[in-house]
């Protein structure tokens, strides 16, 4: 039982990589879902747009019930790092919104 414990802070980086990474194809599922907008008819478009929530909150779950079942250190590991991705796609494309609007200004 002891050997199990030394692999535990591999299991926590991967759980908080995994977290991340959830929620890095959450904002790439969103943006898409927002850029599609108007560009078909609306019963394509609502349809896309409950898939995509249906999806990523899927993903999501999926992740964090996977991770709270290895171990709660891991499901708190995969939740930080879940919300630090939001944080850093959030923060991104801030920065990347902002940017754009001190060019057009110019």
């Amino acid at each position: 039982m002891m050997g199990s414990y030394k692999w535990m802070p591999l299991a926590i980086v991967a759980w908080f990589l995994a977290g991340g990474a959830v929620e890095v194809l959450n904002s790439a599922i969103r943006h898409w879902s927002v850029g599609r907008l108007g560009l078909q008819k609306r019963g394509r478009t609502i349809f896309r747009l409950v898939a995509g929530f249906v999806l990523r909150l899927v993903l999501t779950a999926l992740v964090l019930v996977l991770a709270f079942r290895h171990d709660p250190a891991s499901g708190l590991a995969a939740l930080i790092g879940y919300w630090i991705g939001r944080w850093v796609v959030i923060w991104w494309l801030q920065r990347r919104v902002s940017k754009q609007g001190s060019h057009i200004s110019r």
